[in-house]
């Protein structure tokens, strides 16, 4: 076998085993090459992107910053522990909404609000319902002292 037969019977074993012939293969190589060159800002990731709506939330979460994660946390361990609670399944819930910052609760929901509707399942609903409902709980205290006003002003 001269070398060209060798170099013929390589690349069509190459194509047969790897599905690419060698020139083809060269080509990729330095495709990846190219790749891992490119500086860190061509990065999806340094660039806060992702096809990843867990990597999403990940960085949304870290975003907020500790003291807010802190009433997140809080808000949804209240939610979620709230149905075990016979006596008055919603009480610790209002308490715990009372306890928290109201723009801390909406920055968050806001900041939340898009990667957890990307990921889709019971956990995330979780989460998301329960900044609704507090939400919609501080709303309602907000409107109350409102009408309370307005009722202490005319009389």
């Amino acid at each position: 076998m001269d070398n060209d037969q060798f170099r013929d019977f390589t690349r069509e074993f190459l194509y047969k085993l790897i599905g690419t012939t060698e020139e083809e293969s060269t080509d990729q190589r330095r495709v990846i090459r190219e790749e891992k060159r490119r500086p860190v800002n061509e990065n999806v990731w340094a660039r806060g992107e992702s096809t990843s709506a867990l990597l999403s939330f990940g960085r949304a979460y870290t975003g907020l910053g500790s003291a807010v994660q802190d009433q997140v946390d809080a808000l949804v361990d209240a939610y979620l522990a709230g149905g075990a609670r016979e006596w008055d399944p919603n009480q610790h819930f209002l308490e715990t909404v009372y306890e928290q910052n109201p723009n801390a609760i909406e920055m968050a929901y806001n900041a939340l609000r898009n990667s957890l509707q990307m990921l889709g399942d019971e956990n995330a609903g979780d989460v998301l319902d329960a900044l609704k409902e507090a939400m919609n709980i501080i709303r309602q205290g907000e409107e109350e002292v409102a009408r309370d006003r307005a009722a202490a002003e005319e009389g």
